[in-house]
């Protein structure tokens, strides 16, 4: 498969200088139907541990469609929806969402060697096995999605 990516600035420029307004990203994989869902006033930044987007105001959802999300203000500094006590308790399986655990730009199956410190993947659950591959696997194919979103 291919990856695109748009520039920091093609990102940031959704929500360009307008007050009454905030970005919203959806992250999805192909290991579950859940989604993760989060809302951030916070500008987009490739390099920071989760692109910088949990950091000033932000929110989080995780379900299998945007109409079933309840919004919940989170403070968790990375994204792992197994530790993130804004949402519901989940199993250390494949609807978990993690990345950049220990450190910006990392994989955590990758995590402690040079290679996973320069290349970001989302993972999954302890359990969960993707490709044949288990013990956090990475989500091959995982998106990430930003619109606007107005307040």
């Amino acid at each position: 498969g291919t990856s695109a990516k748009l520039s920091d600035a093609n990102i940031n420029a959704v929500v360009s200088g307008a007050s009454t307004t905030e970005r919203e990203y959806r992250i999805e994989g192909p290991q579950t139907s859940d989604k993760v869902y989060i809302r951030s006033s916070a500008t987009y930044i490739d390099t920071s541990r989760v692109f910088n987007i949990l950091t000033g105001t932000r929110s989080i959802c995780q379900r299998s469609s945007y109409s079933g999300c309840t919004f919940r203000s989170t403070t968790h500094p990375t994204l792992d929806t197994l530790d993130d006590t804004a949402l519901p308790s989940i199993e250390n399986a494949c609807k978990r969402f993690f990345t950049d655990y220990a450190m910006a730009q990392s994989c955590w199956s990758r995590e402690r060697t040079s290679a996973g410190r320069q290349n970001r993947c989302f993972s999954a659950g302890n359990t969960c096995v993707i490709a044949g591959v288990g013990n956090h696997p990475p989500m091959r194919g995982a998106k990430l999605y930003v619109r606007q979103r107005s307040l």
